[in-house]
Formats: C-alpha cells, sequence, structure tokens
C-alpha cells in the first residue's frame, strides 16, 4: 500500500422527528440526518500497528497498539469499539493516523457518538478496501456504542450512514427495512433549542428503562402471543394493564402509542399535514415525559412555551433524555423573533441560557475525499 494514501470521511448527526426509546424494543422510529457531522482525515503509516488519532476540538491525541485495544478514555472508548468490531470480525488493518473534529454538539441528543462511530468505521472501510456493506457497519457501530455500556437501539448509527437530503426514514428496528419519506416543511422549519441540560447515554436511568421495557414483555408473553412490545396494539393495553405494576405499564403504554405516532407522522408528512404533524409531536412529548419520564422541567419548560406561540405548530423533547434538545417546527419568518423571546424566558427561570441549532436535513456517511 502506499504509506502516503489519504482519506477523508464524514457522517452525520441526526433528529429524530417522532419514535423515540422504541428502536431497542423493535419498534417504529423516524430520523433524519441532518447537515452537523463528525469528519476524520486518515492517513496511513508505516507502522504494522502504531495507530495516532487526535482530536481537534478536545486538544487530546490517542496513541495506542491495535494489538493492545482497550486503554481509550472518554471518546477513546469509542474509537476502541469499532476497532474491537473489526478484529472481531477478522477484519484485518495495519498503522494509520488520523485526526478529527466535529460540528454535532455534545450532549445534545443529536447522537454525536453514531456521528462519530459512522466517520471512523466508513473511512477505515475505505482506506483499507475492506468491502464492508452499509448495513454491516451499521450494526458494526451500534455494538461499538455497546462496547461504551449504551445498550443503544440501531436508529442513530442507521440514519448516519443511510440518510438522504430533505428525507426522513421510516425504520422498522426489528427487520431494518427502511423507506424514505421526502420531507417538505414549505414555510416552516425544525429548529432546535439546545436547553444545555447535559446528560449521558451511558446512565443507569436510560439502561433502566430498556430492562424495565424487558421484563415487561416477559410478563406479557404469557398472556399475549407477542415477541416484542412493538407487536403490541393500543387496543392491547387493556388487557395487559392488570399484569405489569404501575411503573411497567407507563413505559409499555409509551412505547405502543409512539409506534402509532410514527405511523400517523408518516401519513401526515404523505397528505401535506404540517398541523397534523405538528400535534403529533405535541404528543409524543407528552407521552415521553409522563409515561416514559425521560424529560426534565427545562425541557417541559421549552416545550410548553412553544404551545403559546402561534407560529409554532409542535415541539418535543428528543433523543434519549434527561436533557439535550427540543425539536420545534416553526414558521421560518418567525425564527429570530422566537429565539429571543424563549432565550429571555428561559435564562429568567433556570439562571442560565438555552441555545439555537439551525439545522437542515442532510445525507448520511461519505467520503468526501482520497488520494
Amino acid at each position: 500500500m502506499n504509506a502516503k494514501k489519504t482519506i477523508t470521511s464524514k457522517a452525520p448527526g441526526r433528529i429524530n422527528i417522532i419514535g423515540d426509546h422504541t428502536d431497542y424494543n423493535n419498534g417504529f422510529v423516524m430520523p433524519a440526518a441532518i447537515d452537523l457531522h463528525t469528519t476524520f482525515t486518515f492517513t496511513l503509516n508505516e507502522s504494522e500497528s502504531t495507530c495516532k488519532i487526535e482530536s481537534i476540538d478536545m486538544n487530546d491525541i490517542y496513541e495506542f497498539d491495535l494489538k493492545e485495544l482497550g486503554k481509550g478514555k472518554s471518546w477513546q472508548k469509542y474509537i476502541d469499539g469499532i476497532l474491537f468490531q473489526l478484529q472481531e470480525n477478522g477484519y484485518k488493518i495495519s498503522g494509520f493516523d488520523a485526526v478529527f473534529s466535529g460540528t454535532v454538539p455534545l450532549g445534545s441528543g443529536l447522537s454525536s457518538s453514531a456521528s462519530l462511530e459512522a466517520s471512523f468505521l466508513n473511512g477505515l472501510n475505505t482506506l483499507f478496501n475492506l468491502g464492508i456493506n452499509p448495513l454491516k457497519m451499521v450494526q458494526m457501530s451500534q455494538l461499538a456504542e455497546h462496547y461504551v455500556g449504551v445498550k443503544c437501539g440501531i436508529m442513530d448509527q442507521f440514519v448516519s450512514f443511510m440518510g438522504k437530503k430533505d428525507h426522513a426514514l421510516l425504520l422498522n428496528c426489528a427487520t431494518n427495512k427502511y423507506e424514505l419519506i421526502p420531507i417538505d416543511l414549505k414555510d416552516y422549519t425544525f429548529l432546535l433549542i439546545n436547553s444545555n441540560v447535559s446528560h449521558s447515554l451511558a446512565s443507569s436511568e436510560y439502561n433502566t428503562r430498556r430492562e424495565t421495557c424487558e421484563r415487561s414483555l416477559e410478563k406479557i408473553k404469557k398472556i399475549l402471543p407477542v415477541q416484542t412490545l412493538s407487536d403490541l396494539k393500543v387496543s392491547d393495553l387493556e388487557t395487559i394493564e392488570k399484569s405489569l405494576n404501575e411503573t411497567e405499564y407507563k413505559r409499555v403504554s409509551h412505547v405502543v402509542h409512539e409506534n402509532d405516532n410514527v405511523h400517523q407522522t408518516k401519513q401526515a408528512f404523505t397528505e401535506g399535514n404540517l398541523t397534523k404533524v405538528g400535534k403529533l409531536l405535541y404528543k409524543g412529548h407528552k407521552s415521553i415525559s409522563q409515561n416514559y419520564e425521560v424529560s426534565c422541567p427545562e425541557l417541559d419548560f421549552i416545550i410548553d412555551f412553544c404551545k403559546n406561540e402561534k407560529e409554532i405548530l409542535g415541539a418535543r423533547m428528543m433523543g434519549g433524555g434527561f436533557g439535550g434538545c427540543a425539536l420545534v417546527l416553526i414558521r421560518k419568518t418567525e425564527v429570530d423573533s422566537f429565539i429571543d423571546r424563549i432565550s429571555e424566558s428561559y435564562s429568567a427561570k433556570f439562571d442560565f441560557q438555552c441555545s439555537p441549532i439551525h439545522i437542515k436535513l442532510g445525507n448520511g456517511a461519505t467520503i468526501i475525499n482520497q488520494n
């Protein structure tokens, strides 16, 4: 190989329009890739197994040997996770150097980790001519996240690889089948309001939600012939209620209703009915706040504020929860004035600032340069 071979790859973060905490329950989600990315530039070095990766944003360097992985900390664990996946699947690579930076805000619920994983793996796939197909890379990236300690579903990695500009994906997380949904917001746009409340998906609360769902499913299987919570219909909730405790029923109820919300949102976009989309956003937030209980006072405040804004059709918490961003469907001409109003009210209430994030729907992982 040419020791000077260079590859530049980038992969996006994502929004999730509707369908939160349904992915790891083998349900339906509607994410979209955005125009914020993690970008890696790779160069082959002449060593057999020595590597060096520099994070520009964190002013940090990770030096390691491919034969002795597992010593990474912080962002470096995601690197280890991908490299472990390559080794476990029998892919051979040699020493390389890389530098990366990103525009996906950390801890905002925009899946900066999946963006990093997709960009890193896609770049290595091209650098070493590994021939890994996109779906396999999606699955490997998901397992890399599990390595770090987050039992995430497949949604984030899937859309980071498969996203398409001006489209959302309607993804069946049980089968990995998806369809592209054209998104025409007309006079409206998606705006993100970052609560600036930090969160960690590796926290016990996130994994506890998943464990509760798994425990609930085992109870439900004794009553109904289902394989996943997402096999349940809204009409089944009355049947299973008495077999679950209050917390379990609330979690299951959210999953069932949220799957229904995804299908209704697809229909609304297909019909060009943005008013209905907005109502479904509010409905989804109410469930994720009250039934799944992964919101927080700051996010609930933003959503309640939006309800009093006539130029906003809908809003909801987005991402794993306990902080991060609210997704707001707002008329384009009102964005600036709304930002002023929400910023003033938010800081008066919580004594710190929220932050607007302007986004557009973009493409999935890509190689932008190789020589």
